[in-house]
């Protein structure tokens, strides 16, 4: 509520609250009990300095605390990772109303492209063949982490695995086509995409690209 910092009054900074579940879950490197302690002396750091009025209208930011409590160099992005997390414990409440409106607005989306499809198979195709899912993720992702770095991995991960994913779109209009039966159709198209994904991860461990 000042400088980047949060409101204290309720809190979930108890000291049997393990931070290290959400710290790792965003990426975070450092062990369990090193990211608890931190996330603790922060958490004791700002409190002490809320109250008093010097404070005011210069109140240390949670990275400028985290710089303080610990001696240990952090690059940018784990502080950003500490920061989350802080974040995520103090707005315990805020943040799982964030997690809804996010399924929310993602299943929206998809039932209202099968809805149009069903009105419209070329409408339907356009807007199910826009990668919506994973603009989505990106976006999500950015937001939640502002790690530019993350969203250009998951980018090109997309990539790469977007390509054995068209063995379902060639598979199950063929077996159709044949007279088999939609739900057989459906499982033997996606276990011949579950191939081309297995090859496909295969393919790039050979060529040394990581994902």
């Amino acid at each position: 509520d000042m400088n980047s910092t949060f409101m204290f009054g309720e809190d979930n900074f108890g000291t049997q609250e393990d931070f290290s579940a959400y710290y790792h879950h965003i990426g975070g490197c450092l062990a369990s009990h090193e990211i608890n302690q931190i996330i603790r002396l922060v958490y004791v750091y700002l409190d002490e300095r809320y109250p008093d009025v010097q404070y005011r209208h210069h109140f240390p930011s949670v990275a400028t605390a985290i710089k303080a409590v610990t001696s240990k160099h952090l690059s940018d992005t784990e502080i950003a990772n500490i920061v989350a997390t802080f974040a995520f414990y103090e707005c315990l409440e805020i943040c799982m109303s964030y997690y809804i409106i996010k399924i929310v607005i993602t299943t929206c989306l998809i039932v209202g492209i099968s809805e149009i499809a069903k009105r419209s198979s070329l409408i339907g195709a356009l807007l199910a063949s826009i990668p919506l899912v994973s603009v989505l993720a990106m976006f999500w992702l950015y937001v939640d982490t502002k790690d530019v770095a993350k969203v250009s991995a998951l980018a090109t991960s997309v990539f790469w695995l977007v390509l054995p994913s068209l063995a379902l779109f060639i598979a199950l209009p063929l077996l159709l086509k044949q007279g088999l039966n939609f739900y057989l159709s459906m499982v033997l198209a996606m276990a011949i995409t579950a191939g081309s994904y297995a090859l496909m991860l295969i393919l790039l461990q050979h060529f040394n690209i990581k994902l």
